[in-house]
Protein backbone atom coordinates (compact mmCIF):
# COMPACT_ATOMS: atom_id res chain seq x y z
CA UNK A 1 0.00 0.00 0.00
CA UNK A 2 2.77 2.45 0.87
CA UNK A 3 4.09 2.16 -2.45
CA UNK A 4 1.01 2.45 -4.52
CA UNK A 5 1.10 5.85 -2.14
CA UNK A 6 4.26 6.60 -3.64
CA UNK A 7 4.06 5.74 -6.85
CA UNK A 8 0.61 7.97 -7.39
CA UNK A 9 2.22 10.83 -5.39
CA UNK A 10 5.10 10.89 -7.70
CA UNK A 11 2.93 10.80 -10.63
CA UNK A 12 1.03 14.19 -9.65
CA UNK A 13 4.36 15.46 -8.00
CA UNK A 14 5.54 14.85 -11.08
CA UNK A 15 3.60 17.45 -13.00
CA UNK A 16 4.44 20.09 -10.45
CA UNK A 17 8.00 20.26 -11.53
CA UNK A 18 6.96 20.59 -15.83
CA UNK A 19 7.07 23.94 -15.22
CA UNK A 20 10.89 23.94 -14.73
CA UNK A 21 11.55 21.78 -17.37
CA UNK A 22 14.42 23.12 -19.18
CA UNK A 23 16.00 19.53 -21.29
CA UNK A 24 13.72 17.45 -23.68
CA UNK A 25 11.80 13.89 -23.78
CA UNK A 26 13.88 10.80 -23.74
CA UNK A 27 13.85 9.56 -27.41
CA UNK A 28 12.36 6.11 -26.37
CA UNK A 29 9.33 7.44 -24.93
CA UNK A 30 6.08 5.90 -26.33
CA UNK A 31 2.41 6.37 -24.17
CA UNK A 32 0.61 3.38 -23.65
CA UNK A 33 -1.04 3.13 -26.65
CA UNK A 34 1.79 3.14 -28.48
CA UNK A 35 3.41 0.37 -26.28
CA UNK A 36 0.27 -1.89 -26.72
CA UNK A 37 0.99 -2.05 -30.48
CA UNK A 38 4.35 -2.77 -29.32
CA UNK A 39 6.31 0.39 -30.81
CA UNK A 40 4.62 -0.35 -34.29
CA UNK A 41 3.88 3.17 -34.97
CA UNK A 42 6.71 5.28 -37.48
CA UNK A 43 3.86 4.88 -40.47
CA UNK A 44 0.60 5.23 -38.33
CA UNK A 45 1.75 8.73 -36.84
CA UNK A 46 -1.58 10.18 -36.05
CA UNK A 47 -2.33 12.09 -32.76
CA UNK A 48 0.41 14.05 -30.88
CA UNK A 49 2.90 11.20 -30.24
CA UNK A 50 4.33 11.77 -33.89
CA UNK A 51 5.79 14.76 -32.29
CA UNK A 52 8.22 12.10 -30.46
CA UNK A 53 8.19 9.00 -33.05
CA UNK A 54 7.56 10.35 -36.87
CA UNK A 55 7.29 14.41 -36.74
CA UNK A 56 6.18 14.33 -40.30
CA UNK A 57 2.68 12.90 -39.07
CA UNK A 58 2.60 16.16 -37.56
CA UNK A 59 0.85 17.51 -41.14
CA UNK A 60 -1.37 15.29 -40.51
CA UNK A 61 -2.98 17.36 -37.37
CA UNK A 62 -6.14 18.64 -38.18
CA UNK A 63 -6.45 20.91 -35.41
CA UNK A 64 -4.18 22.06 -32.21
CA UNK A 65 -4.86 20.07 -29.10
CA UNK A 66 -3.31 21.09 -25.52
CA UNK A 67 -2.85 17.63 -23.24
CA UNK A 68 -1.40 17.17 -19.86
CA UNK A 69 -0.37 13.37 -19.90
CA UNK A 70 0.32 11.57 -16.48
CA UNK A 71 2.21 7.98 -17.32
CA UNK A 72 3.25 4.97 -14.85
CA UNK A 73 5.10 1.94 -16.26
CA UNK A 74 6.22 -0.96 -13.56
CA UNK A 75 7.64 -4.55 -13.99
CA UNK A 76 5.36 -7.23 -12.67
CA UNK A 77 6.71 -10.66 -12.17
CA UNK A 78 6.87 -13.00 -15.14
CA UNK A 79 4.63 -15.93 -13.68
CA UNK A 80 1.55 -13.86 -12.30
CA UNK A 81 -0.42 -15.36 -14.64
CA UNK A 82 0.56 -18.54 -12.58
CA UNK A 83 -0.69 -19.79 -9.29
CA UNK A 84 1.76 -17.60 -8.04
CA UNK A 85 -0.18 -14.25 -8.31
CA UNK A 86 1.08 -10.99 -7.91
CA UNK A 87 4.20 -11.01 -6.26
CA UNK A 88 6.73 -8.07 -7.44
CA UNK A 89 5.49 -4.36 -7.87
CA UNK A 90 6.21 -0.81 -7.60
CA UNK A 91 10.16 -2.09 -7.48
CA UNK A 92 11.37 -0.24 -10.36
CA UNK A 93 8.68 2.23 -11.47
CA UNK A 94 8.85 4.93 -14.40
CA UNK A 95 7.02 7.89 -13.26
CA UNK A 96 6.53 10.83 -16.21
CA UNK A 97 5.06 13.75 -16.29
CA UNK A 98 4.04 15.79 -19.70
CA UNK A 99 2.41 18.94 -21.19
CA UNK A 100 2.35 18.48 -25.23
CA UNK A 101 0.78 20.95 -27.34
CA UNK A 102 0.43 20.47 -31.26
CA UNK A 103 -1.27 21.85 -33.85
CA UNK A 104 -1.25 21.56 -38.23
CA UNK A 105 2.64 21.13 -38.79
CA UNK A 106 4.00 21.83 -35.42
CA UNK A 107 4.10 20.91 -32.16
CA UNK A 108 6.06 21.62 -28.89
CA UNK A 109 6.31 19.00 -25.21
CA UNK A 110 7.90 19.61 -21.77
CA UNK A 111 8.43 16.49 -19.79
CA UNK A 112 9.78 14.94 -16.99
CA UNK A 113 11.10 11.72 -16.35
CA UNK A 114 11.45 9.80 -12.89
CA UNK A 115 13.42 6.37 -13.56
CA UNK A 116 13.35 4.83 -9.59
CA UNK A 117 14.55 1.41 -7.76
CA UNK A 118 12.37 1.11 -4.35
CA UNK A 119 13.76 -1.30 -1.95
CA UNK A 120 12.31 -1.49 1.55
CA UNK A 121 13.14 -3.39 4.87
CA UNK A 122 10.64 -3.04 7.22
CA UNK A 123 10.10 0.81 7.67
CA UNK A 124 13.17 1.93 6.17
CA UNK A 125 12.45 2.92 2.35
CA UNK A 126 16.08 3.43 -0.06
CA UNK A 127 15.60 4.89 -3.90
CA UNK A 128 17.77 5.17 -6.30
CA UNK A 129 16.25 7.95 -8.70
CA UNK A 130 17.63 8.95 -12.18
CA UNK A 131 15.22 12.53 -13.20
CA UNK A 132 15.02 13.64 -17.00
CA UNK A 133 14.28 16.68 -18.06
CA UNK A 134 13.37 17.71 -21.41
CA UNK A 135 11.98 19.67 -24.08
CA UNK A 136 10.73 19.01 -28.05
CA UNK A 137 10.25 20.87 -30.61
CA UNK A 138 8.89 19.09 -34.08
CA UNK A 139 7.72 20.73 -37.44
CA UNK A 140 6.38 19.23 -40.20
CA UNK A 141 5.49 20.41 -44.22
CA UNK A 142 3.68 18.66 -46.73
CA UNK A 143 3.36 18.43 -50.85
CA UNK A 144 0.67 16.07 -51.46
CA UNK A 145 1.12 12.65 -50.34
CA UNK A 146 4.42 13.63 -48.70
CA UNK A 147 4.91 14.60 -45.47
CA UNK A 148 8.42 15.60 -43.91
CA UNK A 149 9.01 16.70 -40.37
CA UNK A 150 12.01 17.48 -38.00
CA UNK A 151 12.23 17.27 -34.53
CA UNK A 152 14.81 19.14 -32.16
CA UNK A 153 15.02 17.46 -28.44
CA UNK A 154 17.28 18.86 -25.99
CA UNK A 155 17.94 16.27 -22.81
CA UNK A 156 18.90 16.90 -19.05
CA UNK A 157 20.24 13.10 -17.27
CA UNK A 158 21.05 13.99 -14.02
CA UNK A 159 23.24 11.38 -12.28
CA UNK A 160 21.81 9.02 -9.78
CA UNK A 161 20.36 9.97 -6.48
CA UNK A 162 20.44 8.09 -3.59
CA UNK A 163 18.16 8.66 -0.61
CA UNK A 164 16.13 6.71 2.16
CA UNK A 165 13.54 7.68 4.31
CA UNK A 166 11.67 6.06 7.45
CA UNK A 167 7.77 5.87 7.96
CA UNK A 168 5.81 3.33 10.15
CA UNK A 169 2.35 4.37 8.73
CA UNK A 170 0.84 4.90 5.33
CA UNK A 171 0.33 8.82 5.12
CA UNK A 172 3.57 9.13 6.95
CA UNK A 173 5.28 8.63 3.61
CA UNK A 174 4.01 11.44 2.12
CA UNK A 175 6.12 14.18 3.41
CA UNK A 176 9.23 12.67 3.16
CA UNK A 177 8.65 11.89 -0.22
CA UNK A 178 7.72 15.25 -1.14
CA UNK A 179 10.90 16.34 0.61
CA UNK A 180 13.33 13.83 -0.33
CA UNK A 181 12.17 12.82 -4.10
CA UNK A 182 9.99 15.77 -5.80
CA UNK A 183 11.42 18.53 -4.01
CA UNK A 184 15.03 17.81 -3.53
CA UNK A 185 17.36 19.69 -5.70
CA UNK A 186 18.84 17.44 -8.22
CA UNK A 187 22.76 17.88 -9.52
CA UNK A 188 22.29 19.69 -13.01
CA UNK A 189 25.14 20.77 -12.92
CA UNK A 190 27.12 16.76 -13.18
CA UNK A 191 24.36 15.95 -15.19
CA UNK A 192 24.63 14.95 -18.70
CA UNK A 193 22.44 17.04 -21.55
CA UNK A 194 22.68 16.65 -25.26
CA UNK A 195 20.63 18.36 -27.82
CA UNK A 196 19.49 16.29 -31.17
CA UNK A 197 17.06 16.35 -34.61
CA UNK A 198 15.76 14.06 -35.92
CA UNK A 199 13.88 13.38 -38.87
CA UNK A 200 11.05 11.93 -40.75
CA UNK A 201 9.06 11.62 -43.55
CA UNK A 202 5.52 9.60 -44.57
CA UNK A 203 4.09 8.64 -48.13
CA UNK A 204 0.28 8.17 -48.02
CA UNK A 205 -1.21 5.47 -50.83
CA UNK A 206 -5.17 5.63 -50.14
CA UNK A 207 -5.10 3.43 -47.41
CA UNK A 208 -1.70 2.54 -46.88
CA UNK A 209 1.22 4.78 -45.52
CA UNK A 210 4.79 4.39 -45.89
CA UNK A 211 6.84 5.91 -43.51
CA UNK A 212 10.54 6.36 -42.01
CA UNK A 213 12.10 7.69 -38.93
CA UNK A 214 15.69 8.34 -37.86
CA UNK A 215 15.89 9.73 -34.23
CA UNK A 216 19.83 11.43 -34.70
CA UNK A 217 20.39 12.96 -38.19
CA UNK A 218 22.20 15.65 -36.51
CA UNK A 219 24.01 15.82 -33.42
CA UNK A 220 24.20 19.20 -32.24
CA UNK A 221 25.43 19.06 -28.67
CA UNK A 222 26.97 16.33 -26.41
CA UNK A 223 27.77 17.25 -23.24
CA UNK A 224 30.68 20.18 -23.48
CA UNK A 225 30.91 19.54 -27.39
CA UNK A 226 29.06 22.31 -28.99
CA UNK A 227 30.13 21.21 -32.58
CA UNK A 228 27.36 20.46 -35.10
CA UNK A 229 28.13 16.89 -36.11
CA UNK A 230 26.37 14.39 -39.15
CA UNK A 231 26.99 10.79 -38.71
CA UNK A 232 25.53 8.45 -41.74
CA UNK A 233 26.32 5.37 -39.46
CA UNK A 234 24.07 7.16 -36.71
CA UNK A 235 21.19 7.86 -38.95
CA UNK A 236 21.36 4.09 -39.89
CA UNK A 237 21.59 3.01 -36.68
CA UNK A 238 18.63 4.93 -35.38
CA UNK A 239 16.22 4.48 -38.45
CA UNK A 240 13.01 3.19 -37.99
CA UNK A 241 11.07 1.90 -40.85
CA UNK A 242 7.39 1.22 -41.78
CA UNK A 243 3.94 0.47 -43.11
CA UNK A 244 0.59 0.71 -41.75
CA UNK A 245 -3.18 0.19 -43.13
CA UNK A 246 -6.00 2.47 -41.70
CA UNK A 247 -9.41 1.89 -42.88
CA UNK A 248 -11.83 4.97 -44.24
CA UNK A 249 -13.29 7.06 -41.69
CA UNK A 250 -16.20 7.41 -44.05
CA UNK A 251 -18.07 5.57 -46.54
CA UNK A 252 -17.97 5.91 -50.63
CA UNK A 253 -21.51 6.97 -49.67
CA UNK A 254 -20.47 10.04 -47.52
CA UNK A 255 -21.41 7.86 -43.73
CA UNK A 256 -19.93 7.45 -40.62
CA UNK A 257 -17.76 4.52 -40.00
CA UNK A 258 -18.52 3.58 -36.31
CA UNK A 259 -15.90 0.95 -36.49
CA UNK A 260 -12.33 1.46 -37.93
CA UNK A 261 -9.24 -0.64 -37.97
CA UNK A 262 -5.50 -0.21 -37.98
CA UNK A 263 -2.75 -2.55 -39.03
CA UNK A 264 0.92 -1.67 -39.20
CA UNK A 265 4.67 -3.22 -38.79
CA UNK A 266 7.78 -1.62 -37.95
CA UNK A 267 11.52 -2.35 -38.68
CA UNK A 268 13.24 -0.34 -35.35
CA UNK A 269 16.82 0.13 -35.74
CA UNK A 270 17.96 -1.15 -38.87
CA UNK A 271 21.06 -0.53 -38.89
CA UNK A 272 21.87 -2.19 -35.21
CA UNK A 273 21.46 -5.89 -35.28
CA UNK A 274 21.63 -5.78 -31.61
CA UNK A 275 18.82 -3.70 -30.83
CA UNK A 276 17.41 -4.35 -34.74
CA UNK A 277 13.71 -5.59 -34.19
CA UNK A 278 10.14 -6.23 -35.87
CA UNK A 279 7.47 -5.14 -35.02
CA UNK A 280 3.73 -5.49 -35.74
CA UNK A 281 0.89 -4.08 -34.44
CA UNK A 282 -3.11 -3.86 -34.88
CA UNK A 283 -6.17 -1.41 -33.40
CA UNK A 284 -9.92 -1.70 -33.73
CA UNK A 285 -11.48 1.70 -32.52
CA UNK A 286 -15.15 1.37 -32.01
CA UNK A 287 -16.18 5.69 -32.04
CA UNK A 288 -19.49 6.32 -31.16
CA UNK A 289 -18.52 10.21 -31.71
CA UNK A 290 -15.25 12.46 -32.47
CA UNK A 291 -14.79 12.54 -28.86
CA UNK A 292 -16.28 9.08 -27.74
CA UNK A 293 -14.13 6.71 -28.68
CA UNK A 294 -12.73 3.03 -26.73
CA UNK A 295 -10.02 1.05 -28.90
CA UNK A 296 -8.71 -2.67 -28.12
CA UNK A 297 -5.06 -3.25 -29.28
CA UNK A 298 -2.90 -6.16 -30.23
CA UNK A 299 1.03 -6.31 -30.80
CA UNK A 300 3.77 -8.43 -31.00
CA UNK A 301 7.71 -7.41 -31.08
CA UNK A 302 10.85 -9.84 -31.38
CA UNK A 303 14.62 -8.66 -31.71
CA UNK A 304 15.97 -9.38 -35.35
CA UNK A 305 19.84 -9.86 -35.62
CA UNK A 306 19.62 -10.71 -39.05
CA UNK A 307 17.34 -10.05 -41.72
CA UNK A 308 17.26 -13.58 -43.16
CA UNK A 309 15.31 -14.19 -40.08
CA UNK A 310 12.31 -12.63 -41.91
CA UNK A 311 12.37 -15.20 -44.56
CA UNK A 312 12.82 -18.27 -42.29
CA UNK A 313 10.81 -17.06 -39.49
CA UNK A 314 10.38 -15.79 -36.77
CA UNK A 315 10.21 -18.19 -32.76
CA UNK A 316 7.53 -15.99 -31.91
CA UNK A 317 8.51 -17.35 -28.43
CA UNK A 318 11.77 -14.47 -28.00
CA UNK A 319 9.72 -11.56 -28.21
CA UNK A 320 7.17 -9.60 -26.29
CA UNK A 321 3.58 -9.60 -27.36
CA UNK A 322 1.45 -6.41 -26.21
CA UNK A 323 -2.37 -6.05 -24.92
CA UNK A 324 -3.94 -2.93 -24.34
CA UNK A 325 -7.55 -0.73 -24.57
CA UNK A 326 -8.02 3.02 -24.85
CA UNK A 327 -10.72 4.79 -24.51
CA UNK A 328 -11.56 9.19 -25.61
CA UNK A 329 -13.88 10.83 -23.55
CA UNK A 330 -14.63 14.64 -23.77
CA UNK A 331 -11.71 16.69 -22.20
CA UNK A 332 -10.00 12.80 -21.01
CA UNK A 333 -7.80 10.11 -22.96
CA UNK A 334 -6.95 7.05 -20.70
CA UNK A 335 -4.62 4.66 -22.25
CA UNK A 336 -3.37 0.55 -21.08
CA UNK A 337 -1.10 -1.80 -21.78
CA UNK A 338 0.70 -5.38 -20.92
CA UNK A 339 3.99 -6.35 -22.78
CA UNK A 340 4.08 -9.99 -21.94
CA UNK A 341 7.52 -11.72 -22.62
CA UNK A 342 6.91 -15.19 -24.64
CA UNK A 343 8.59 -17.13 -22.50
CA UNK A 344 6.02 -15.92 -19.63
CA UNK A 345 3.50 -17.19 -22.16
CA UNK A 346 5.08 -21.03 -21.89
CA UNK A 347 5.39 -20.71 -18.25
CA UNK A 348 1.77 -20.07 -17.89
CA UNK A 349 1.20 -22.83 -20.43
CA UNK A 350 3.29 -25.02 -18.69
CA UNK A 351 4.52 -24.07 -14.90
CA UNK A 352 7.37 -26.70 -14.13
CA UNK A 353 9.88 -25.17 -11.84
CA UNK A 354 10.12 -21.46 -10.82
CA UNK A 355 9.91 -18.96 -13.53
CA UNK A 356 13.49 -17.35 -14.28
CA UNK A 357 12.67 -15.31 -17.73
CA UNK A 358 11.57 -11.54 -18.27
CA UNK A 359 9.21 -9.69 -16.35
CA UNK A 360 5.64 -8.54 -17.72
CA UNK A 361 5.89 -4.61 -18.21
CA UNK A 362 2.86 -2.51 -17.69
CA UNK A 363 1.88 0.50 -18.14
CA UNK A 364 -0.86 3.38 -17.79
CA UNK A 365 -1.38 6.43 -19.40
CA UNK A 366 -4.10 9.11 -18.51
CA UNK A 367 -4.28 12.43 -19.62
CA UNK A 368 -6.43 15.66 -19.90
CA UNK A 369 -6.85 16.96 -23.69
CA UNK A 370 -8.17 20.36 -24.26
Amino acid sequence: MKRVMISMLCIIAGMMSISAVDSDVDPSYSDARVSSLSGAYTAVADDPNALYLNPAGLNRMNSSTMSIRLDLIDQLNGDLFTDTGLTKIFEQPVLNGEFIFTDRNWGIAAYTKYDMAISQSGDQYEFDVVKVNSLRLGFAAGLGPFSVGLDVRAIMQNPVYETSFTTDETVGVIIPFLQEIILHEYASSLGHESVVMGAGVLLDLGNVTLGAYSDEVLNLMEGDESEISFSAEDVLRGLNAGIAYKSSVYTKYGDFRPLQFTAAVDLHDLGDPETRTIAAGMEANLRFLEYAQFALRLGYAEPLAEFDELLFGLSMKEGVYSVGAGAILPFLKIDASLGIPGEALLHTMNPEGPYEGADVTAQITFGFAF
